[in-house]
């Protein structure tokens, strides 16, 4: 019988302490004024009659603002407007949690984006940067932002 009263007590208290967990991390979310968010959906329709869903969601606070966009894997693209007085677009995103990774003596390696973590040594796949388009020259800790100008974080595999 008092196996079965200590296996009662563990389990309640286990269930506390994952209900004040849950309660911490909502909060602390709460007031993080940087992750703000709102999404925009506008869909988007072609000569050929079919449709596509584009969304993007807001980000961020402040005077500075350029879109962030990332492929994943399966090359599904999210995007977000942000908004910063970061000055790099390393410092922006790292605001707002969208990116981190391991700083060097060379600067910023990021791993994640949007949540997802790339091991370059165990799969050979990395988040390659992108400015408008085209393979950047310099890491995001590095890039001045302009107003504007879309950047992005491709999921890239080395042959």
């Amino acid at each position: 019988m008092k196996t079965n009263q200590r296996l009662m007590k563990l389990v309640s208290l286990f269930s506390l302490v994952i209900m004040l967990m849950f309660a911490v991390s909502t909060l602390t979310a709460c007031g993080n004024k940087d992750n703000t968010k709102k999404e925009t959906k506008t869909e988007t329709v072609s000569k050929d009659g079919s449709k596509s869903d584009n969304s993007s969601t807001d980000i961020g606070e402040g005077k500075t603002k350029f879109t962030f966009s990332t492929t994943d894997k399966d090359g599904n693209v999210k995007t977000w407007n942000v908004s910063t007085d970061e000055k790099t677009v390393g410092d922006a995103l790292l605001k707002v949690k969208l990116v981190s990774g391991d700083k060097s003596s060379t600067g910023l390696m990021i791993t994640t984006v949007n949540g997802t973590k790339l091991d370059y040594n165990k799969d050979k796949a990395f988040w390659g940067f992108y400015i408008d388009g085209k393979m950047a020259s310099d890491g995001a800790d590095s890039t001045d932002i302009e107003n504007g100008k879309t950047y992005s974080f491709n999921y890239t595999k080395a042959n």
